[in-house]
């Protein structure tokens, strides 16, 4: 019988303290400004001593581009925009609106919106 490998849990805790991280850091960006935000309030925010949002992120410009680039994804997967699947089909949108309301999607069930763009 094959062993059924489990993900190692302090690596799943690390993922979910990166997310924590991660979100919180959007909260303070969109609420004070990401000049106005320290990381200090982003750990105490995600319940993690500041030692270790430094310790995840090194600095706040990586944050920062973990935020941006977890809200065009839409998750924290280790995956080039370029090479998902919403993005391939975006590209094969015949027109222009076709192509942006099919990139928004994600962007559009992450937060959570009713509405649609059509």
């Amino acid at each position: 019988m094959d062993k059924v490998k489990r993900p190692d849990k302090r690596a799943e805790g690390s993922r979910r303290t990166r997310e924590r991280a991660i979100k919180a850091a959007r909260e303070l960006f969109v609420a004070q400004s990401y000049g106005a935000t320290s990381l200090q309030e982003v750990g105490d925010q995600a319940g993690v001593a500041v030692q270790t949002v430094y310790f995840v992120f090194g600095n706040k410009r990586t944050l920062f581009k973990d935020v941006v680039d977890t809200s065009i994804a839409g998750d924290t997967e280790p995956v080039a925009t370029m090479d998902r699947e919403w993005f391939r089909a975006a590209c094969a949108e015949p027109t222009a609106a076709g192509q942006l309301r099919t990139s928004t999607a994600p962007a559009r069930s992450w937060a959570g919106s009713p509405r649609s763009c059509r």
